[in-house]
């Protein structure tokens, strides 16, 4: 009996081990060591308005890749796109200019011909660059522009970012830089900005002005902005001095403009010069101006 027990015991473990072997892997197990590693997103870079490049790390067993592009962290209204298993850039095209996107990868295997997804990379967002609105035009295109309008040559030019803005606008005089007795002409300034935008600034031509012979370009404002000063004489009036400054890519003439025979830049100030006469003559005066930052305008 002890060994018909033993022999049952052994034929039972063999029946046991062999429904074991031939018992087959569950479509989890599979699927689990058939999915991919997680990719590593490297970069994501501008390549034109509407063009960016995608870079990640190849994944091992990997038998492609899937990006996934959106407009928004979410990534609803996303779209896909397929990449073989051998590319680890691709350039993404037909985007639209100046619009910020959001980009993560994923690799996939087969099993039994499906796809098995491996886990989204982290997700980076690049803005495309946008489309500009006009020509981006040279000091000498702003020259020319000028000259073309005032039918004159330029006798005096600044050219500055004096609004501090990251782009250069230019103020340009129009008449002689030099006196000549008997001799009158027009003398007046004209403002451009890097659009091509003109504003002629000293509208009054006056003919008793006979030549420009000062200008200056300081920097006296906290925001890195610079004023343009400039006066104008004769033999037949006083000098008159005239001060502007930039906002937003436009000219602005101060209030102060015009009033005063000439604007000085002393020791990081400026002053408005004046003559008045007294009982030794003529005595030229002083007055330090205040700029206030609300009203753009100076004090003095």
């Amino acid at each position: 009996m002890k060994k018909l027990s033993t022999l049952l015991n052994i034929l039972i473990i063999a029946i046991v081990s062999m429904s074991a072997i031939s018992m087959p892997v569950s479509s989890v197990d599979q699927k689990t060591s058939a999915k991919p590693s997680r990719v590593k997103l490297k970069s994501v870079k501008v390549v034109s308005k509407k063009v960016i490049r995608v870079k990640w790390k190849k994944v091992k067993k990997a038998k492609g890749y899937q990006i996934k592009i959106s407009k928004n962290k979410k990534f609803t209204k996303a779209r896909k796109i397929n990449v073989n298993k051998n590319a680890c850039t691709k350039k993404i095209k037909k985007l639209k200019a100046g619009t910020k996107y959001f980009i993560k990868v994923r690799a996939f295997s087969k099993s039994k011909g499906k796809k098995v997804y491996g886990k989204w990379s982290k997700t980076l967002s690049v803005r495309t660059k946008p489309v500009l609105l006009h020509k981006e035009l040279t000091e000498s295109d702003l020259k020319s522009i000028i000259e073309k309008k005032s039918g004159k040559k330029i006798a005096e030019w600044k050219y500055e970012d004096f609004d501090g803005n990251g782009t250069k606008e230019a103020f340009a005089v129009i008449g002689s830089q030099k006196y000549v007795e008997n001799k009158k002409a027009f003398v007046y300034i004209w403002f451009i900005n890097s659009k091509g935008e003109t504003t002629q600034m000293m509208n009054k031509l006056n003919e008793s002005f006979s030549y420009c012979s000062y200008y200056s370009n300081v920097e006296v404002f906290k925001q890195k902005k610079k004023c343009f000063f400039s006066f104008t004489s004769s033999n037949e009036a006083p000098s008159t001095g005239f001060i502007f400054e930039v906002v937003n890519g436009k000219p602005h003439e101060f209030d102060v403009s015009g009033k005063y025979f000439r604007f000085t830049y002393e020791n990081n100030k400026i002053y408005a010069n004046s003559n008045t006469t007294n009982e030794s003559g003529l005595v030229s005066v002083k007055y330090e101006l205040t700029y206030d930052e609300i009203t753009n305008e100076f004090i003095v």
